[in-house]
């Protein structure tokens, strides 16, 4: 399920964050263009998931909330991993606020071949953004890994996002998939 209409047709303000644009709605949630008001009336534009309303602490919606609070909150800031600014819940609706980014990776993706250094330098960003995840005890698998959860930054910088489908290995040996066309051999193998 999405944010839905309500969130859409009322809301001009969530929390602290002025909606602008909605730049994605799917499954996992709705993320908007919004910006963050900050003191001394300063503003920093961020991107803000907001999670379809919670109806109560069995809500579906607040356990995919909470896990992917869990998951945040083990990452600490990595150059390759989008910075997660604030996480909370107002008027039951859970929200993250992270950095805004222009550009994902499929939008820069073109049909004709790209040089070889650049496409070697995003590969090894976004290894290293892994590399942090996997790292951690237990190891993190994002699951959803693609070129539309990879930010570019101004600077051309990957970054992965979208972490509502990452799962801590230790724990969870069956892994759902939302893209099987970027999926690892590993999470289609039976015998994983």
């Amino acid at each position: 399920s999405h944010a839905g209409p309500n969130v859409r047709m009322f809301v001009k303000k969530l929390d602290r964050f002025l909606l602008r644009d909605i730049v994605s709605d799917g499954s996992a949630g709705t993320v908007y263009r919004a910006e963050e008001e900050l003191p001394g009336e300063n503003k920093r534009l961020v991107a803000l998931k907001v999670l379809p309303a919670l109806r109560d602490a069995t809500d579906a919606n607040a356990t995919r909330f909470h896990g992917e609070v869990k998951v945040l909150s083990q990452l600490t800031v990595h150059p390759h991993v989008v910075t997660i600014y604030a996480m909370g819940v107002t008027d039951n609706y859970p929200w993250l606020a992270m950095e805004w980014a222009d550009h994902t990776l499929a939008e820069k993706m073109l049909p004709e071949p790209t040089d070889a250094g650049v496409v070697l330098r995003a590969m090894l960003q976004i290894a290293r953004g892994l590399e942090a995840m996997h790292g951690l005890t237990p190891p993190l698998i994002h699951q959803d890994l693609k070129p539309a959860n990879i930010l570019l930054d101004t600077l051309g910088n990957c970054k992965i996002t979208d972490f509502s489908l990452a799962t801590v290995t230790a724990k969870n040996k069956t892994h759902g998939l939302a893209t099987v066309k970027y999926a690892a051999p590993e999470l289609l193998s039976s015998e994983f």
